[in-house]
Order: structure tokens, then sequence, then C-alpha cells
């Protein structure tokens, strides 16, 4: 869930804030789902650092992009293929 403070400019996903974020680890070749919930009242640009991936709106798998912007209140997924080795 992505969640922002317009007067903070602070955003938050499944409550938690870079640099204190959880680590999530996937392993090289593996394919990753990440589904979006937008419940901030702002449009928010997503970007998965490294990566390109597909966007899921509800009618299949979409363009390939490594920007999607998800406006408030909207859920999207996105698709990626974890090729890219680091630490990102």
């Amino acid at each position: 869930v992505l969640n922002g403070d317009e007067q903070r400019y602070v955003w938050t996903i499944n409550d938690q804030a870079f640099p204190e974020a959880d680590r999530i680890d996937v392993a090289l070749g593996s394919r990753v789902r990440f589904a979006i919930d937008n419940s901030s009242e702002m449009p928010h640009p997503m970007h998965l650092h490294g990566h390109f991936f597909r966007v899921d709106v509800g009618n299949g798998p979409g363009a390939r992009k490594d920007t999607v912007l998800v406006d408030p209140g909207q859920r999207i997924a996105i698709d990626w293929l974890a090729d890219n080795p680091g630490d990102w």
C-alpha cells in the first residue's frame, strides 16, 4: 500500500519509509509481481531501480516501462524479471 504525507513529502510503502524500510531480497532470475494500491490523495510515480517491468491495470500485461504514474485510489500490478543483479 502506497501512502504519503503531502505536507512533509514523505512516501511510505506498507507503512515503511526509506531508508528504514525492510529489505526485499529477490533471487536472480525470479519473476516478481508487486501489487500497488495508492491510498493517498496524490498521484505518485513508481520506479523500480535497475529493472524494467510490465504494467497490469486489470486488463492484462501492458507496456514495458521503468516508471509508472499511480493515480490516487488506483490499484495496479507490475511484473518484472530479476535479471539485473545488485543492491537496488
